[in-house]
């Protein structure tokens, strides 16, 4: 009967060697791929800490609301001068018509 005590606690300890083996390897597995999710969403989250740096960059260096009033006032300087650029051109044509027509009726 010694002997098939013996037997017996061998097989109930190779069972538990197995089943501890099963769960150590699912453990392990499990761990495995959590360790390698975070790295996933570690080296995205960097990539997107890039971005936002590279984004915060350009918009220190983009012009303000002063310097965007600034160029407005001057395209509105630069339209009121061809406005009477316009008017002066209107002007010489004017004349220049009167002239050809002075030249034109002198010559008949």
């Amino acid at each position: 009967m010694d002997v098939e005590k013996i037997g017996l606690a061998i097989k109930v300890l190779e069972f538990a060697l197995v089943v501890s083996g099963c769960i150590y390897a699912w453990w392990n597995s499990k761990t495995r791929a959590t360790k390698q999710g975070f790295d996933e969403i570690n080296v995205r989250l960097n990539d997107h800490a890039n971005r936002i740096n590279l984004m915060d960059q350009q918009l220190d260096n983009a012009p303000g609301h002063r310097e965007i009033g600034e160029v407005h006032n001057r395209v509105d300087q630069i339209g009121q001068a061809v406005t009477g650029i316009q008017g002066e051109m209107k002007q010489m044509n004017n004349t220049l018509q009167l002239i050809q027509q002075s030249l034109l009726e002198a010559k008949r």
